[in-house]
């Protein structure tokens, strides 16, 4: 999956990733912001949620990462994000079946201030620093600190437990049937910003860990952003669920090696085939390969 749409002609100065959790959001963002001078921007809200937005602005270039549906789920399972408690123990097979709950919980009030506050509110130079979380010693200790000095963080008292709204239907309000109707939703929302008078670079994660230099050349060639002349990817994870603060833990269970057929037909059967082919997935292919590009 690679596309790209220059709406307005001004120059780009910061930029938002979008994508569900464990869709490489994370390293991608990283990899923006280490080998280009734009500002991270928090306009569209939670980068894990649905667009939402009065408007795009014209100096704005948002980044949708999608990932194969079969290497995303069984990495959801392993880190559920947000999950709520009920989810987090369950074998792969019944995670996968189970209807669709998240929470707010510590990871989301207290290592994440920029669910807390508006980046913008911060010094350009503290912005990239707070940004960073592939800086393992400094990045997610200052991310803390910095929460709970805000006003904001006195929220967590009335919201931790919650049901997290970004993961309900932005319409009815309902809680998705599993996690592959969450990820169509999504995933939809994401695709309708074709429709929405932005600027924006869609990628799959595939293609990242494959072809960075073709993300950067199009950041350089169709947006006009200037780009490091030494190219700098990122070369480990980035973002985990046991920091210390973190309510969460990794999935103890942990997905399959090889996922059985019963459940590559359950996900076929909940998957949208059109949505996922917009993506750049085949998943009459499901089970077959998971380095889709």
């Amino acid at each position: 999956m690679f596309e790209t749409h220059k709406e307005f002609p001004d120059q780009i100065t910061q930029f938002q990733v979008l994508g569900e959790r464990s869709s490489g959001t994370n390293v991608l963002s990283a990899f923006i912001n280490r080998n280009t001078r734009l500002a991270p921007s928090t306009h569209l809200g939670w980068k894990h949620g649905f667009p939402q937005a009065q408007f795009y602005p014209r100096n704005l270039l948002t980044v949708v990462s999608f990932r194969h549906p079969l290497d995303w789920v069984r990495s959801m399972h392993r880190k559920p994000w947000h999950a709520a408690p009920r989810l987090q123990g369950l074998s792969f097979s019944d995670f996968i079946r189970a209807e669709w709950e998240s929470v707010i919980d510590n990871a989301l009030l207290t290592d994440d201030p920029m669910n807390l506050f508006r980046l913008e509110r911060l010094p350009r130079a503290l912005r990239s620093v707070v940004w960073n979380h592939y800086s393992p010693r400094i990045g997610w200790k200052l991310r803390r600190q910095i929460a709970r000095s805000d006003p904001t963080s006195q929220t967590q008292a009335i919201a931790a437990g919650v049901p997290l709204q970004y993961d309900r239907h932005p319409i009815t309000g309902e809680q998705f049937e599993n996690i592959f109707k969450l990820r169509t939703a999504k995933a939809q929302g994401y695709l309708g910003l074709r429709h929405r008078a932005c600027n924006y670079l869609f990628v799959s994660h595939e293609l990242y860990r494959s072809d960075p230099d073709k993300i950067a050349q199009a950041l350089s060639d169709v947006f006009g952003i200037a780009v490091s002349g030494d190219l700098q990817g990122i070369d480990r994870k980035v973002g985990q669920m046991n920091r210390a603060g973190s309510e969460n833990t990794e999935n103890k269970v942990g997905p399959p090696a090889d996922v059985a057929d019963d459940d590559l037909d359950f996900m076929v059967s909940q998957l949208c085939r059109e949505t996922e082919s917009q993506m750049g997935y085949d998943i009459s292919l499901l089970g077959k390969t998971t380095e889709l590009v």
